[in-house]
């Protein structure tokens, strides 16, 4: 059994940060073929598969486990926020493939590990790639962490604020051009 791996897959899921042009596969044999980067698996840790645009690929979980190991690693997590974001997989199935898979000696692991430590469970719901990436320098700022898509009441409607630090009552918006205004605006 041979599947598409690591950016092959991610560039196959149209994931954010990941480059086209690398052909990976995931295989239990150690055969080679040039332009093919090969990840040898033994048969009994072959990662689940699914279909995406007619190839068989790792599942999104594993797929992401792997980009850690082959990518910087915000890059990798600008992958999994877009994923996140699309519903294309949950924390608890990235926790799940990191007790798998993950551990000592395993490239990347580490790495996808902080990860997922450093979300907040409702980071998910993020509506867009510019919040991802706020996220991530607002998290770089000494100081506790903001707290994402925060509700707050204003004469009796609820509005989300994309960011907030409700102990000193201030809101953050981040919205593209896309998702505020469009290009016409």
């Amino acid at each position: 059994m041979c599947l598409f791996s690591h950016r092959t897959a991610g560039a196959l899921l149209e994931l954010d940060e990941v480059p086209s042009g690398f052909v990976e596969v995931a295989i239990p044999t150690a055969k080679k073929a040039p332009g093919v980067i090969v990840h040898r698996l033994a048969p009994k840790d072959l990662p689940r598969s699914r279909t995406a645009k007619g190839y068989r690929i790792t599942d999104v979980e594993r797929t992401l486990f792997d980009l850690f190991a082959v990518l910087p690693r915000r890059r990798a997590e600008l992958a999994m926020e877009d994923a996140l974001r699309r519903r294309l997989t949950t924390l608890d199935r990235l926790w799940n493939v990191y007790s798998r898979a993950g551990g000592r000696g395993r490239n990347g692991s580490r790495s996808f590990r902080a990860a997922l430590l450093s979300r907040d469970f409702r980071n998910g719901s993020l509506a867009s790639r510019m919040e991802a990436g706020m996220l991530g320098l607002l998290r770089m700022l000494p100081g506790p962490p903001p707290t994402p898509q925060h509700e707050v009441s204003v004469d009796g409607r609820r509005y989300l604020i994309d960011f907030a630090y409700p102990h000193v009552m201030l809101g953050i918006e981040a919205h593209s051009l896309k998702w505020h205004m469009g290009q016409e605006r």
